[in-house]
C-alpha cells in the first residue's frame, strides 16, 4: 500500500500569479531541485487567442478535451499529455520557462484567463512521477511528487484564490517521518504552511466515494452514485409513497433474508435489536461484508427502510450507503409489502454493483488478508 503525506502552502488571495510561481521556482533551485519539468493547463477561450497570437508556439497545445456543456467548445490551452484526465487533456511537450512565466506574469491582466493549473516536477532527479491505478482524484496520479500550483481569477467561498501543495510519497504510515529539507524551504516561503496527516490509496477511494473513514468514535456513512445502473423498478417518491394503499410489514426479517440468499448472503446468528436486520458473507479476500438494514417507523401507518454495507478489515471498518435509486435518499417509504420488496430488490442489484466495484477496488488496495488477525472475525 501507498502512503503519502500532503502539504498545503497558503498563498495570499491578490499575490499575482507570475510572482508566485517564480517564488516556488526559486525555492526548488535553492533547495538544489534543478530544470523540473513544468506542465500547465490554462482555460478561458479569448485568453488562449491572446497567448496564442503573442506567442504562436502553444497554438500546438490547443485543446478541446474533456467534458464539453453547450454549443461551442471550450478550449484551453494544455501540455499534460493525451492520457491526462478530463479537460486537464492535450498535446504534449515542453516550453521554455521563460516563456511560461511570461504568459503567467500576463494573467488574468493581458490575458484573460479565468482558470490555471501548473506542475512542477517530479521532485527527485531521475525518477518518474509515482503513480497508482487506486488513485482516482483527477490530478493524483500527476501530482504525486509534483509541486502543484492552481490559481483561478474568482475567489472561492473562503476567498482563496491559490491551491499550492505537494503530495509527498512515503515508504510507511510512521507519522514521525521527518520533513525533507527542501520541502522545508517551501515552509520557510510560505509562512502558515502545514502538513495534514498521512493518507494512503485507501483515503483516496474513500475521498472519491465522498466517504468518511471510521474511528474510535464510531463508524459514518458515505453514498456512491450508481450511474447508469439498470434499475429493475422506479422507486416512488416520498410524497407519492405516502399517498400508496398502507398494509402491514409482516415478516419484513424474512422477506430480506429471501431477496438476498441466491447472492449467498446470511442472516446474522446475533440479530437481536428492534428494527436492525443484518446479513454477512465472506468477500473474495475473506474479508467479512456486511448488510445492515434499519426499519423504523415513519408515520402513523408507514415504516421506512435504509442500509449500508460494511467491509471489515483487519485496518478499519468502512461504511457505504446503499442507494436504491439515483436519489440522495437515505431512507425508503414503505407503505405495503409490494414497495418493500421493489426496494430491496433494486438493493440488490446495487449490493452486487458495489461488490464487483467498490469492495473489488478497495481489496486490491489492502492485499491479502492477515490470517492471524482477530478484527475480521468480530
Amino acid at each position: 500500500m501507498q502512503h503519502y503525506r500532503f502539504h498545503n502552502f497558503p498563498v495570499a488571495a491578490d499575490a499575482p500569479l507570475g510572482a508566485t510561481l517564480a517564488r516556488v521556482q526559486e525555492c526548488l533551485d535553492k533547495a538544489g531541485v534543478k530544470n523540473p519539468a513544468l506542465r500547465f493547463c490554462l482555460w478561458g477561450t479569448r485568453g488562449c487567442e491572446e497567448i496564442i497570437a503573442r506567442f504562436p508556439k502553444f497554438r500546438g497545445f490547443l485543446s478541446t478535451a474533456g467534458p464539453q456543456h453547450g454549443s461551442a467548445p471550450v478550449e484551453h490551452l494544455s501540455n499534460f499529455g493525451p492520457s491526462a484526465p478530463g479537460a486537464f487533456a492535450g498535446p504534449s511537450g515542453d516550453v521554455a520557462p521563460e516563456t511560461i512565466a511570461a504568459v503567467a506574469a500576463g494573467i488574468p491582466q493581458e490575458f484573460p484567463i479565468y482558470m490555471a493549473q501548473f506542475e512542477l516536477g517530479p521532485i527527485s532527479p531521475g525518477t518518474a512521477p509515482v503513480r497508482s491505478s487506486h488513485l482516482h482524484s483527477p490530478l493524483m496520479e500527476i501530482s504525486l511528487q509534483c509541486i502543484s500550483v492552481g490559481w483561478q481569477d474568482s475567489p472561492a467561498r473562503d476567498g482563496s484564490r491559490y491551491s499550492l501543495h505537494f503530495i509527498e510519497p512515503l515508504p510507511t504510515a510512521d507519522v514521525k517521518q521527518p520533513i525533507p529539507v527542501w520541502i522545508q524551504t517551501l515552509y520557510s516561503t510560505f509562512p502558515g504552511a502545514k502538513a495534514e496527516g498521512i493518507g494512503s490509496d485507501i483515503d483516496q477511494i474513500m475521498t472519491e466515494y465522498r466517504m468518511i473513514v471510521s474511528g474510535t468514535s464510531g463508524t459514518f456513512i458515505g453514498s456512491k452514485s450508481i450511474g447508469d445502473l439498470k434499475l429493475p423498478h422506479e422507486l416512488p417518491s416520498s410524497r407519492a409513497a405516502s399517498h400508496l394503499k398502507h398494509a402491514p410489514l409482516k415478516g419484513f426479517h424474512s422477506t430480506i433474508s429471501r431477496v438476498f440468499a441466491d447472492d449467498g448472503w446470511k442472516q446474522a446468528p446475533d440479530n437481536e435489536q428492534t428494527g436492525i436486520h443484518e446479513l454477512r458473507k465472506t468477500s473474495v479476500a475473506g474479508r467479512r461484508l456486511v448488510l445492515r438494514f434499519r426499519v423504523q417507523k415513519s408515520g402513523r401507518s408507514s415504516r421506512s427502510i435504509s442500509a449500508v454495507m460494511r467491509l471489515v478489515s483487519q485496518r478499519r471498518m468502512l461504511t457505504l450507503g446503499v442507494m436504491a435509486e439515483r436519489s440522495t435518499r437515505h431512507g425508503y417509504e414503505v407503505p405495503n409489502p409490494q414497495v418493500l420488496s421493489q426496494i430491496l430488490e433494486n438493493m440488490r442489484v446495487v449490493v452486487e454493483y458495489l461488490e464487483n466495484t467498490w469492495v473489488a477496488e478497495l481489496e486490491e488496495v489492502l492485499g491479502p488478508r492477515r490470517r492471524d488477525s482477530k478484527l475480521g472475525e468480530r
